[in-house]
C-alpha cells in the first residue's frame, strides 16, 4: 500500500475516531438532556395547572365563606335569607344552585336557581327539576359533632373549624360537565348553605393546554375527569392516578409509552396531570442523533478523499462543537457556534446553534409562565385584601349605627321622664309670680329657662319619634344665620368664635326647624373639639345641582374622647338630619379638621 493511502488512512482514522466518540457523547448528552428538560417542562406545565386549580378553589370557597357569614344568616327573616342565596349567586358565576337548610337537611330558604336558558346571564347554567333533584341527593350536610362526610377545606390551619365541605364530583343530568357540591356552615349556628359549583371553568382551561398528543387533565375523587385527555388517560384508572404527585411512565394497551406529570392541588385526592407519549418527548433528541450520524458518515467519506488536508479542516471545528455541547449540558443554554470550515462541519454547526437557541427558548417560556403565575397570586392577594377591608369598614359603621341608635332610644326616654318634672317647675315658678313675695327677676328667669328645657325635650322627643314637619324651599344662608346668632352666646363663653361666611341665596327643600336644630347639635359638637382661641369658619357654595356646606375649624383641638355625648351623639343628630333631607354628612381629619355637608339644591 503506498504511503499517502496508508497516511491518509492514518490521519483519516486519528481524525474519525475522535469525531466518533464526540458524535456519541453528544447525542447521548443532548438525547438525555432534552428529555430531562422535556420533562421538567411539562412537570412546571402540571404544577401551573395544579397552582392555577388551588387558586381557583381558593377564592371561589374563601369568597363564598365569606358572603355566608357576613350577615347572622339564623336571625335573618325568610326573604332576607333568599336574598343572601342571590348574593352567592350572583357573586359567582360557577355557582349554578343555593339552598339552605337546617342540620338536618331540612329546606329553609331557596332554592336559587334559573331553569329558563334564555335569561341566564354571566356564565351561570340552566337548572332542571332532575338536575336540581340530583344536587339535593348529593349535597353534604354537617352533624352537630362534626361531618357526615369528611370535609376536605382550603382554609389555613388556624381556621380548622370545619365550615366548608366538599362532596363528590358528578355530572348533572343536562350538562357535559361536571358539578361540584359544596356546604358552608353559618359560623354563628348550624345552617348550611349548600351551592352547586360548576367545574366547567377549570375544564376550559385544562383544555386549552391540552392538544395533539399532549393531554392536560385534572383527576378528582372517583372517576372524576376534566379535560382533553387525547386518548392518553382513561376514565377508569382515575382512582389509581388520583391524588398522585411527580412523574410516572405507563404503558397503554396498544403498547404507547407515556410520560406523565402530576402535581397536587392540594385537596385530598385531586391532582393536575400533563402526559404525553415518550415518543414525542424524544422525537428531537432522535432527530439529533440521525443528523449527527449522517455527518459522521459524511465526514467518513471526506477524511478518505482529502485525507490530511481535510482531517486538519475537520478536527479544529469538531473539536469546538464538543466544548460547546458540554458547555450546553452544564446549563449555558443559547450558546452559538460560529459556522466555519467545510459545509459538512457547517451543517453541524446550525444544528448545533438550533438545539441551543431551541432550549434557550424553552427556558424563556417556562420564565415567562412563572411570572404569569406570580403576578396573578398578587393580583388576587391585594383582591381578597380590599374585600377584607370593605366588610371591616361596613362592620364598623354598623356597630357605630347601633351604638348611637342605643342612645337616642335613650334620649327619648329621659325626654319623656324629664318633661313632667320640668312642667311642674314652670307652674310653680308662674304660680309664685301671680301671688308675688319673691323676687320677679329671679322667677322669670326660671321661667324662661324652663321653656328653654322644654323646647329642648319636645325637640328632642320628636326627633327621637321620627315626628317630622313640612318640607318646604328655604334659603341656607337664613338657616345659618339664625343657627350663629341662636348658638353665639354659648360659644363666646367656651371661648370660641364662629365666622359665618354663607351667602344666599342657596336654596334646598328642608323642614327648617328640624334642619336648624341638627346644625345647632353639630355646631356644639365642633365647639367641644376646640380649645380656648379656636374658631369654626362655616363655608357655603354651589356645586352643580347641590350645594357644599363645610365647617373649618381653626386653632388648638381638643381630645374628643372627654366629650363623647357632644361628639358623637352630635354627629349622630347631624347625620341623621342630612341624611333624612337626602344629603350626606362626611368628616376628614389632617393637617385641618373638616366637615362636610352635601346638600341637593332645590330646583325650579
Amino acid at each position: 500500500m503506498k504511503l499517502r493511502y496508508r497516511l491518509t488512512l492514518l490521519i483519516g482514522f486519528a481524525a474519525l475516531v475522535p469525531l466518533l466518540f464526540t458524535a456519541f457523547a453528544a447525542t447521548r448528552i443532548a438525547n438525555t438532556y432534552h428529555l430531562r428538560q422535556t420533562k421538567e417542562v411539562y412537570s412546571k406545565r402540571a404544577d401551573a395547572l395544579a397552582m392555577y386549580t388551588a387558586s381557583w378553589f381558593d377564592s371561589h370557597l374563601q369568597g363564598l365563606l365569606r358572603s355566608v357569614n357576613v350577615y347572622s344568616v339564623a336571625s335573618l327573616d325568610a326573604k332576607k335569607q333568599t336574598g343572601v342565596l342571590q348574593t352567592a349567586y350572583l357573586l359567582f358565576d360557577a355557582v349554578n344552585i343555593a339552598v339552605l337548610m337546617d342540620q338536618d337537611g331540612n329546606i329553609l330558604a331557596g332554592p336559587v336557581y334559573e331553569g329558563r336558558a334564555d335569561r341566564l346571564e354571566n356564565g351561570h347554567e340552566s337548572v332542571s327539576t332532575a338536575r336540581l333533584s340530583a344536587f339535593l341527593d348529593q349535597s353534604v350536610l354537617f352533624e352537630k359533632s362534626g361531618s357526615r362526610k369528611a370535609p376536605e377545606t382550603l382554609l389555613p390551619q388556624s381556621q380548622k373549624r370545619k365550615l366548608i365541605a366538599l362532596g363528590m364530583p358528578y355530572a348533572p343530568p343536562d350538562s357535559g360537565g361536571l358539578v361540584l357540591p359544596v356546604s358552608v356552615r353559618a359560623e354563628d349556628s348550624g345552617h348550611v348553605v349548600a351551592l352547586e359549583l360548576s367545574l366547567r371553568a377549570l375544564e376550559t382551561q385544562y383544555r386549552a393546554h391540552s392538544g395533539g398528543e399532549i393531554a392536560a387533565v385534572l383527576l378528582g375523587p372517583g372517576n372524576a375527569m376534566l379535560g382533553d385527555s387525547a386518548g392518553l388517560v382513561y376514565p377508569e384508572t382515575t382512582p389509581v392516578l388520583s391524588g398522585l404527585e411527580g412523574e410516572l411512565q405507563y404503558t397503554l394497551s396498544d403498547g404507547t409509552e407515556i410520560l406523565a406529570s402530576f402535581a397536587s392541588v392540594g385537596i385530598q385526592k385531586w391532582s393536575a396531570l400533563v402526559a404525553l407519549p415518550r415518543s414525542v418527548a424524544t422525537e428531537a433528541g432522535r432527530e439529533i442523533q440521525s443528523r449527527t450520524w449522517f455527518m459522521y458518515l459524511l465526514a467518513i467519506v471526506l477524511a478518505v478523499g482529502l485525507g490530511l488536508l481535510g482531517a486538519k479542516q475537520i478536527a479544529r471545528p469538531v473539536v469546538r462543537l464538543r466544548e460547546a455541547a458540554f458547555q450546553v449540558a452544564e446549563g449555558n443554554w443559547g450558546l452559538r457556534v460560529d459556522p466555519e470550515g467545510s459545509k459538512e462541519v457547517v451543517q453541524l454547526a446550525s444544528a448545533f446553534n438550533f438545539l441551543s437557541r431551541r432550549l434557550k427558548k424553552d427556558q424563556e417560556e417556562i420564565e415567562a409562565k412563572n411570572a404569569e403565575i406570580q403576578a396573578f397570586n398578587v393580583e388576587l392577594q391585594e383582591r381578597v385584601e380590599q374585600r377584607t377591608q370593605e366588610l371591616r369598614e361596613s362592620q364598623e359603621r354598623l356597630v357605630e349605627s347601633s351604638r348611637m341608635a342605643a342612645v337616642a332610644q335613650m334620649g327619648a326616654g329621659l325626654a319623656h321622664e324629664l318633661n313632667n318634672p320640668v312642667a311642674g317647675i314652670l307652674g310653680l315658678a308662674q304660680v309664685a309670680k301671680i301671688k308675688g313675695g319673691a323676687d320677679e327677676g329671679v322667677l322669670d328667669s326660671i321661667e324662661e329657662q324652663a321653656q328653654r328645657c322644654r323646647t329642648i325635650l319636645s325637640t328632642l322627643s320628636r326627633f327621637t319619634s321620627g315626628e317630622r314637619g313640612e318640607k318646604t324651599p328655604t334659603d341656607l344662608a337664613l338657616v345659618f344665620a339664625h343657627v350663629v346668632e341662636l348658638t353665639s352666646g354659648v360659644f363666646l363663653d367656651a371661648g370660641v368664635s364662629i365666622k359665618n361666611e354663607v351667602h344666599g341665596p342657596l336654596m334646598i327643600s328642608i323642614d327648617s326647624a328640624f334642619f336648624g336644630q341638627a346644625m345647632t347639635q353639630l355646631l356644639k359638637s365642633l365647639r367641644a373639639e376646640l380649645a380656648v382661641g379656636g374658631a369654626i369658619r362655616i363655608q357655603a357654595e354651589e356645586n352643580g345641582p347641590e350645594v357644599r356646606v363645610r365647617f373649618v375649624l381653626e386653632g388648638e383641638l381638643r381630645p374628643r374622647g372627654d366629650d363623647w355625648l357632644a361628639t358623637g351623639m352630635g354627629f349622630w343628630v347631624a347625620r341623621y338630619a342630612v341624611s333624612e333631607h337626602g344629603g350626606q354628612l362626611e368628616e376628614s381629619e389632617g393637617t385641618t379638621r373638616l366637615v362636610e355637608i352635601v346638600m341637593p339644591l332645590e330646583t325650579a
